[in-house]
C-alpha cells in the first residue's frame, strides 16, 4: 500500500494493517518556520508523529517513508532526516 500526500488518516491504518508493505509519506517543518502558509502545506501531509502512530498501529513487515517534505526558507534550514524520527 502507498500513502502519498495524505494527512494522518485512520483509513491508512485500516487498509494498511496486515499488508506486507506500507509506504507512508512524511512531512516536517522547523518550529521557526511555522506560519499560516506552512500550516496549509502541512494540512496535506503526515507529521513524523502521525507516521509513528500509523506504523505502530498497523502490523507491517516493512514500513518505509517516501515523499519526504522537509520545508525550509532562506536562513532557516530544513530538518535533517534523522530529526524525522520522533
Amino acid at each position: 500500500m502507498i500513502s502519498n500526500d495524505t494527512r494522518f488518516n485512520e483509513n491508512v491504518i485500516r487498509f494498511g494493517t496486515g499488508t506486507g508493505l506500507l509506504i507512508q509519506e512524511v512531512a516536517a517543518v522547523p518550529e521557526l518556520l511555522k506560519d499560516k502558509q506552512v500550516e496549509r502545506v502541512m494540512a496535506h501531509h503526515t507529521s513524523p508523529q502521525g507516521v509513528g502512530t500509523v506504523f505502530s498501529r498497523a502490523t507491517l513487515r516493512l514500513a518505509p517513508c517516501t515523499h519526504l517534505v522537509l520545508l525550509r526558507r532562506p536562513g532557516i534550514k530544513a530538518l535533517a532526516i534523522g530529526e524525522l524520527i520522533p
